[in-house]
């Protein structure tokens, strides 16, 4: 949305997660690194199986996008992929033993519908990006978008109502201390291509606040537009817990690519 991020909101900032897991679901980032003994699958479509974790080392085997891969060991051996420094890891596939690079494996994946999305991060211009491909029946297509530094949880819904929507990815930030964006980026498949749909922040600091959300039409129950409301608010009087707030909303529609009205666009909000 509009580059109006003010602050985070501080109750995430006491959250205590475990190593990897918020809510049941993993937690990923820049610097996720996969344990021993987990099963990945790959991101990357080709990749070569090293016979040492050098990338001019023997190839053993070429692995296609979606295999699955057992992590036996991190290496300290750097690799860059897609901008970002990585490692490379010692993983079992199909009777092989070998090494990966570790920017090719899928930080977290979900499936849904017969197919699987899955999801990388990326550095370029010195931000980080999330990429991420949906792969079904042997195809697949992807998106990028912007990432910013937080961690984030996977999540995986249907077309909740929305015209030509099969499924969408929402990208789940956890704000993990104030001034952070613990908001959503949410990515809609139409089943041929994935749009980068929105993004809706939520962020505050020292009692201020700033949230953007979406209400679909499967809470409705009718219609096949989007309410998008957001919020800004402060403190008046800390004493009496007095606060202040202002709230704007309008109805969205999904074009099939994008949204009407084009919510940046609206800038005598």
């Amino acid at each position: 949305m509009k580059q109006v991020i003010l602050f985070a909101f501080a109750l995430v900032a006491n959250l205590s997660f475990s190593q990897y897991e918020y809510e049941g679901n993993r937690v990923v980032g820049p610097w996720y690194e996969f344990e021993a003994g987990s099963t990945e699958i790959l991101y990357g479509d080709q990749v070569v199986l090293r016979k040492k974790p050098t990338a001019d080392a023997k190839a053993l085997d070429t692995l296609a996008i979606g295999t699955n891969l057992t992590i036996i060991e991190k290496t300290d051996e750097p690799i860059t992929v897609n901008g970002k420094e990585s490692v490379w890891y010692k993983v079992k596939t199909a009777g092989r033993t070998g090494y990966v690079a570790g920017g090719l494996i899928a930080l977290d994946s979900r499936e849904f519908n017969g197919g699987t999305y899955m999801i990388i991060v990326a550095e370029a211009n010195e931000q980080f990006k999330f990429r991420v491909r949906y792969l079904k029946d042997g195809d697949f297509y992807g998106k990028e978008g912007n990432l910013g530094y937080s961690s984030f949880v996977l999540r995986v819904n249907n077309g909740r109502g929305v015209e030509g929507v099969e499924s969408m990815l929402v990208i789940d930030l956890l704000a993990e201390a104030c001034g952070m964006d613990g908001g959503k980026t949410y990515l809609f498949n139409d089943g041929e291509r994935l749009h980068n749909a929105i993004h809706c922040a939520e962020v505050g600091d020292g009692g201020y606040w700033f949230s953007e959300k979406l209400i679909f039409p499967d809470e409705r129950e009718w219609g096949t537009h989007i309410d998008y409301e957001r919020e800004v608010g402060e403190p008046m009087n800390e004493e009496y817990t007095w606060y202040q707030s202002q709230k704007d909303a309008v109805t969205l529609q999904w074009k099939g690519d994008h949204f009407e009205p084009n919510i940046e666009e609206l800038d005598s909000w």
